[in-house]
């Protein structure tokens, strides 16, 4: 049992537990408690410090089929007492397992770093005072101050609730929100039923409520399931389960080459040391060896230069995926524009009706009855009101600082205030008791709907709100309830209204246009009137008028047809509820459409986890936050422009790598398996294949994941097999290996000096897939169009693949190793044709993919 927990919370009163667990509710834990029960039992987390060892890293290298056949050759030659070619195969693994390692064990440290990007917060109460900690920090005895969005951080029992609703369908699987109560449950009361309890790991959908926290971390209900996941293996993302899948698809080639070899030379009274060999050879060859910590060090470099460029990366999914975005459907505050909303306008009832300039007296009583309404924590009242530190939900903090200014106690009002009907997205407002008021504040349209006004007062003051909201105000109605009714057919004394101003983000729109243009439509969905989206929409540049706004009460009378023809047409949806952004998700995607979906909220939860990526801005809600794919710490638009860029550089780098290390293995397969079945006397050897596969793979594969040059591709293509990686890996390498085969043939048919004609072979086949690395940097444009020596990592790459393939030739002792001679100048001009020749293939079949069919990239 963890230390200061208290068993069966749920059967017992509040009270009761205080006691137990020795803290209270008014007051709390002290700092010094809270401290001292730190220490006892560590941090509220799970799996923490559990991190993949650099030992399991280096040891899961060996799970390859493809280093699994590579290992069983080496052991077999060892066998044999071939004792170079099994140093050098075991070289081959060791390089392999090396590079996947290191860029593994990268990317494992820079995942563990970015956890501390991602923050998560909750209120508590310490020695009396409100205040925010880390999440992390909690210990039983603490008291929680629960708010709508919030996650909540361990398990607790609660002790006030106003209209508080938690989504517990992570632990118990119930898909709708639970409403929690103080009553007390038997001891046999399964989990789900356990309404005056809080878990850890679930969310806050509606209302506010305080509890005391009793478990935390793996004493926790999720901290358990949670800590059985974490003794199972990690579940791999579709790229990782197709690189596996092809690797043993490779295997098993790999296996019937041999099976063949080996039927071929029996057949011919080969020796069975000569036949395996061969088989090792072959196998060799075929194995592309670079290709996992290839595509292992380009997730990990994107990964971290999304990081960079503050976007914070959840899911491996949205790296491969992120490129792949043809649609962003956005939210507008904090997004779009700053979030720093500024109460720039207090409007009262008289002002409104006959157009008289609102008085102080007035402004100020209506400060006061909305700021009865907000919820806010101050740090600082001990100094001028323009000094404190306020934080809380935009809207509330811009009233809270205004008031302030005006002289209104906002932090007395916030404390005396109680909630009576929260805030909701659905309802749009929320009533609070203060002293003799029940105050109301929330949406206009709706407020003005409850109002005791007549028909022709509020039709012109609907028009006074639209004309508000068309200048880019976002507006709040401020009344009291007239009488006690508080359900959904109550009245209300209808007192003013609040204009707030929140400004576009600085170069919004030519970021807008930039991303449109390449390729990707942007949609704005709001919760805001129609009017104050168009106003954005016009500052973007867009053309909307009232008539081309699609509002969520327009969408909800519409058919799946309509909406479909709909979404082909408008930009701007105004007036969005939850279900009606869920729904335009589903329906774009039904579409084909890769939707990248970008919120804060908990009413964005739904199309966040929907959308193919959920993205949500950093200073959103836990709720949002823990569902996306991708977290944007600055809140900022250019953002998710980026990282959809690289998205796409990543795709592109992908693909390179699979070209350029496929083409080479399958020129090895063929001009070995052919020189065996036409009856030639192998090329080149085991040994040479391993160090031409060491020196031309490793380095230029690992190289693309440093590449900036992207390739373009159409909009709705994220296969890493595109029409150019299979052209370009079996189309062209294919006729390469015949060439180098026909080579080959050739050479053997003249007859001449048979070490010579080896060399000059081993200098051709890996001479020429170090220089068509350069075209491989980008796969549709033409060699001189990009900076050829762009990327310096492949650069070096291919300085050393020349200057070890000239050791190779030149150098006595490599002479000796690899069974090579000193070419004489005039061969290697018959290399450096060969190299041109093989370039000039590939940029040919390059420049027939772009304009042999007429698409669109």
């Amino acid at each position: 049992m963890q230390p200061h927990s208290v068993l069966n919370v749920w059967t017992k009163e509040g009270a009761l537990i205080l006691k137990e667990i020795g803290s209270s509710e008014e007051v709390g834990l002290s700092e010094k408690e809270a401290a001292e029960r730190l220490k006892t039992y560590s941090f509220n987390s799970f799996g923490e410090g559990r991190s993949r060892s650099p030992l399991w890293l280096l040891l899961r290298q060996f799970a390859s089929p493809l280093i699994i056949i590579l290992m069983i050759a080496a052991f077999v030659t060892l066998i044999f007492h071939e004792w170079v070619d099994a140093i050098f195969i075991f070289l081959a693994v060791s390089a392999s397992v090396g590079l996947g390692f290191y860029q593994e064990y990268k990317a494992e440290r820079a995942t563990e770093a970015l956890k501390s990007y991602i923050e998560e917060r909750v209120r508590v109460l310490r020695g009396g005072r409100e205040m925010e900690i880390e999440s992390r920090n909690i210990v039983p005895g603490d008291i929680v101050i629960l708010r709508a969005g919030e996650r909540i951080p361990a398990d607790g029992r609660i002790l006030e609730s106003h209209d508080l609703t938690i989504d517990e369908s992570i632990l118990t699987g119930e898909s709708l929100p639970v409403l929690k109560s103080l009553d007390t449950f038997p001891e046999n009361t399964p989990l789900s039923e356990r309404d005056n309890m809080i878990f850890g790991g679930t969310y806050v959908a509606e209302g506010q409520g305080i509890a005391v926290i009793t478990a935390t971390a793996s004493f926790t209900e999720f901290g358990k399931i949670a800590e059985a996941v974490l003794k199972q293996g990690n579940i791999q993302t579709p790229l990782q389960k197709a690189v596996t899948l092809m690797g043993y698809a490779i295997a098993a080639v790999i296996l019937v080459l041999i099976a063949g070899v080996y039927g071929l030379g029996i057949s011919r009274g080969m020796e069975h040391l000569d036949i395996f060999l061969i088989g090792v050879a072959i196998a060799v060859g075929a194995i592309p060896e670079a290709l996992p910590p290839g595509l292992t060090a380009i997730l990990a470099v994107g990964v971290e230069r999304i990081a960079k460029k503050k976007g914070i990366v959840r899911s491996l999914l949205a790296v491969e995926t992120l490129g792949s975005t043809t649609v962003i459907l956005t939210d507008k505050t904090g997004t779009l524009t700053t979030g720093n909303l500024e109460l720039k306008e207090v409007i009262g009832i008289n002002a409104l009706i006959k157009k008289k300039s609102t008085g102080d007296k007035e402004e100020i009583e209506l400060l006061t009855l909305a700021s009865a309404n907000i919820d806010v924590i101050i740090d600082g009242t001990d100094k001028k009101p323009e000094k404190w530190s306020i934080t809380g939900r935009h809207l509330d903090v811009a009233i809270a600082k205004e008031a302030a200014k005006r002289g209104v106690a906002v932090d007395k009002i916030s404390t005396e205030a109680t909630p009576i009907k929260l805030f909701s997205s659905s309802h749009k407002y929320s009533i609070y008791n203060f002293g003799k008021h029940q105050t109301v504040l929330g949406a206009p349209d709706i407020l003005l709907k409850h109002s005791d006004l007549t028909p022709e007062v509020q039709a012109n003051l609907i028009k006074e709100i639209e004309e508000q909201s068309y200048a880019g105000r976002r507006l709040l109605g401020v009344g009291e309830v007239v009488g006690d009714n508080t359900g959904d057919d109550f009245k209300i004394k209808f007192l003013g209204l609040l204009s707030f101003y929140d400004p576009l983000r600085k170069n919004m729109k030519e970021a807008i246009a930039e991303i449109e243009n390449s390729g990707v439509k942007v949609l704005m969905a709001t919760g805001d009137l129609p009017g104050t989206a168009a106003s954005i929409a016009k500052n973007l540049g867009w053309t909307e008028g009232e008539k081309e706004i699609l509002t969520g009460e327009d969408l909800r009378l519409m058919t799946d047809a309509e909406l479909e023809d709909a979404l082909d047409r408008v930009r701007v949806l105004a007036r969005m509820t939850p279900e009606d952004k869920y729904r335009v998700v589903e329906m774009l995607e039904a579409k084909g459409e890769v939707v990248a979906m970008l919120g804060d909220g908990v009413n964005d939860a739904p199309s966040l986890k929907r959308a193919s990526i959920g993205v949500a801005v950093g200073s959103g809600t836990d709720v949002a936050k823990g569902v996306a794919d991708l977290v944007l710490l600055d809140d900022n638009f250019f953002t998710i422009k980026a990282a959809i860029d690289e998205g796409k550089l990543i795709l592109s780098n992908i693909r390179k790598t699979f070209v350029y290390l496929m083409s080479n293995s399958l020129d090895e397969v063929v001009l070995l398996g052919g020189s065996l079945a036409i009856g030639l006397t192998l090329p080149l050897s085991p040994l040479q294949i391993i160090w031409v596969n060491f020196v031309t793979g490793s380095i230029p594969a690992i190289a693309y994941a440093f590449d900036k040059e992207r390739q373009s591709h159409r909009a709705k293509e994220h296969a890493i097999l595109s029409r150019e990686v299979i052209t370009l890996s079996f189309g062209i390498g294919a006729i390469s290996s015949i060439s180098l085969l026909v080579l080959y043939y050739l050479l053997a048919s003249v007859g001449g000096d048979s070490a010579v004609e080896r060399t000059f072979l081993f200098a051709c086949f890996s001479s020429y897939i170090l220089f068509v690395a350069f075209s491989f940097r980008n796969l549709n444009k033409p060699l001189f169009t990009y900076p050829i020596f762009g990327n310096k990592v492949l650069n070096f790459g291919v300085v050393f693949g020349i200057i070890m393939l000239l050791a190779t030739i030149y150098l006595p002792f490599f002479q000796n190793l690899f069974g090579t001679v000193a070419l004489p100048a005039t061969w290697f001009g018959y290399v450096l044709l060969w190299i041109i020749a093989n370039v000039a293939m590939v940029e040919g079949a390059k420049w027939m993919l772009v304009h042999g069919t007429h698409r669109k990239v």
